[in-house]
């Protein structure tokens, strides 16, 4: 059971800028699926997308890993395949978090957890890339150079998966996004 965000609760920021430390680690299951409406949609869909699309002997990349949720739907899709996973993350604690949640899995020698900013990771011979909710961490001056690297990296017929939440200028269709989110 993920322990409950209340990191915010009283509308305390000030500790921002947002940090993924320990703190927000312990409680980023619960934090992320009641922020990112259809998170959970998402990982299922990285699993079925990768199933179709993983290219035996490749490598998958999670960037920007927190917790492994990807990680998990990218192990999945690859099953009994032959290649490497390698799940990216800058947080210290996120992958600290991940080496424990998976270190007694049978299929973890496919995985590679690197405390490592994306804009240094280097991406070889990958068949499916997820940026799962990343790309509003990285400083839009860098996004594009980030993209492009990905794209360098991949084998013919990869597959990016991004994911990323919106925000429109129009506030009743924010509001209705929001209270959709809420019922879920």
């Amino acid at each position: 059971m993920a322990k409950k965000d209340n990191i915010f609760k009283a509308g305390n920021f000030n500790d921002l800028p947002f940090s993924f430390n320990e703190e927000v680690t312990e409680v980023f299951e619960d934090m992320i699926d009641r922020s990112v409406p259809g998170y959970k949609s998402s990982l299922k869909l990285i699993e079925n997308l990768g199933k179709n699309y993983y290219q035996n002997n490749s490598s998958c990349y999670d960037l920007g890993c927190s917790l492994g949720a990807s990680t998990l739907s990218l192990l999945k899709a690859v099953g009994k395949k032959e290649g490497q996973i390698y799940a990216v993350d800058n947080s210290k604690a996120m992958i600290s978090s991940c080496n424990s949640k998976f270190k007694n899995l049978t299929d973890s020698k496919k995985l590679n957890f690197i405390n490592q900013d994306l804009e240094v990771i280097e991406i070889k011979d990958a068949s499916v890339v997820v940026i799962n909710y990343v790309l509003q961490f990285i400083e839009s001056s860098k996004r594009e150079e980030l993209l492009e690297k990905v794209f360098c990296g991949m084998k013919k017929n990869g597959l990016l998966i991004l994911s990323e939440k919106t925000h429109f200028d129009n506030k009743y269709r924010n509001q209705t996004l929001f209270n959709l989110h809420q019922k879920l």
